[in-house]
């Protein structure tokens, strides 16, 4: 390694000793005062290694490393470090101290680092890795949930053998199309709250807590609810939560089961209490208002998983949801 250095030791900013390896116009030292030296840098070039020790005594070997001043380098013409103890200042065309980045280290340590193609180092680093509308490192993504468009449908929960064994060709449980379910689909946030790991959605656990309420005071129950009430204690306060819209209630019905048509924790059966949710929803009130007849309101009937629209005046239960888009 062709290196350009010069070495000057100090202590409190008193000059001691110079020694040149040699001729050298890039370092120049300009003040030495008060505790501290002032170099002039005239190439932005060079690393410049500050290294201790605590006197000019014996056959001590220089420090590097102590008090972690080292590798310092600037474009700015001029820099100005403390001085502890006696040291001396080596400039070189290299750093002392190069890292190399690694795809298997999720930490990266203070030191210089050789410049580098990313994607060569991590050759995931790549836009299909990536969600749609995200930049990583200069990279793009464009995975929008393994799909083409951005809101890829989910499989219904009908199977070859569920509800119909064998399920007819071309139909729903034959084809089984739509976004695999993950497993778990749910999972228990043990703070009165379910996460639906399909759609990033977060639900009441119980989803019985407000009884049967009319469609205006549905709405009001989930505007007011927050931590502390219906079993929760994840921090929410007013405004978090909502009622969900008929897409958002659709997204947890399971049509290969009926009574209740929703699935269990896995994803891979039938409801049962507490697997996930505790109660037992049926007819759950929807935010959506009802095209024709605006007095009218949808609902969900978790039963069958069909769907209707009453007054909303009548009572349905209130099954609150927060987070999504």
């Amino acid at each position: 390694m062709n290196a350009t250095s010069k070495c000057i030791v100090l202590c409190i900013g008193v000059v001691v000793m110079a020694c040149a390896s040699k001729a050298d116009t890039n370092l120049e030292i300009t003040a030495a005062s008060g505790g501290y030296i002032t170099w002039t840098n005239v190439d932005s070039n060079l690393y410049y290694t500050v290294e201790w020790r605590p006197d000019l005594l014996g056959p001590i070997d220089w420090n590097g490393s102590f008090r972690g001043c080292q590798d310092l380098r600037s474009s700015e013409p001029n820099l100005s470090v403390p001085v502890p103890v006696f040291f001396r200042i080596a400039g070189s065309t290299m750093p002392a101290h190069t890292r190399i980045l690694s795809a298997t280290s999720t930490s990266v340590e203070a030191g210089y680092y050789e410049a580098a193609n990313l994607a060569a180092i991590d050759p995931d680093l790549v836009a299909v890795n990536i969600k749609s509308g995200i930049t990583l490192f200069g990279v793009t993504g464009t995975l929008s949930g393994g799909a083409t468009f951005p809101a890829p449908v989910p499989r219904s929960g009908q199977t070859p053998t569920l509800p119909v064994n064998p399920a007819p060709a071309g139909s729903d449980g034959a084809l089984q199309k739509g976004v695999v379910w993950p497993n778990p689909r749910f999972s228990d946030n043990t703070n009165g709250t379910i996460t639906d790991n399909l759609t990033g959605l977060i639900w009441l656990k119980n989803c019985e807590a407000f009884g049967d309420r009319a469609w205006t005071q549905a709405l009001n129950d989930c505007a007011t609810l927050n931590s502390g009430e219906k079993g929760l204690s994840d921090g929410s306060v007013e405004g978090d939560w909502r009622l969900p819209n008929m897409k958002e209630l659709e997204s947890l019905v399971d049509w290969a089961y009926m009574d209740p048509a929703l699935p269990n924790t896995v994803g891979t059966g039938q409801w049962t209490s507490g697997n996930p949710f505790t109660g037992y929803p049926v007819n759950v009130w929807s935010s959506c208002t009802q095209q024709e007849y605006a007095e009218m309101a949808w609902s969900v009937d978790f039963f069958a998983g069909g769907h209707g629209a009453d007054s909303k005046s009548q009572a349905h239960q209130v099954w609150p949801v927060r987070g999504g888009q």
